[in-house]
């Protein structure tokens, strides 16, 4: 069978905010004994906050990049997305990208995964058109 392994950190807290800091400093390097091929980070609501160092743990791994805030009730715009995967990009090769939301929408309202969900493809679509990928 040909997989590929995909590792997610999660900070949880479905109900509001992290109760600790929330840094993925205190995983990395150990956690890349883990062997997967990918690593799912929460981004959006941490406004890209260690983007810059992930591009340095995960030099040969692919990123699954959380741009999309499910805590939030902010509505996204396609130019949000896009403008999160142009910085991504400062740090990572467009193969090694992979973008997603930060974590799962299960406690979140259908009405704003929906949105959320056509505002991230959208905004993936700018991002590629810019590469002359789309």
């Amino acid at each position: 069978m040909d997989a590929k392994l995909a590792f997610h950190i999660c900070f949880g807290n479905r109900f509001g905010r992290g109760r600790f800091q929330r840094t993925y400093a205190n995983y990395f390097p150990g956690v890349l004994d883990a062997r997967a091929d990918q690593f799912v980070l929460e981004f959006a609501s941490r406004e890209l906050s260690e983007i810059d160092k992930a591009g340095e743990w995960l030099r040969d791994r692919e990123l699954g990049a959380g741009l999309i805030d499910v805590k939030s009730f902010y509505p996204e715009t396609p130019e949000d997305v896009a403008d999160r995967i142009r910085r991504v990009l400062k740090h990572f090769r467009p193969e090694q990208v992979w973008i997603n939301p930060d974590c799962g929408f299960g406690w979140s309202p259908r009405y704003m995964c929906n949105q959320k969900i056509q505002t991230m493809a959208a905004g993936a679509k700018l991002a590629r058109e810019e590469l002359g990928r789309g």
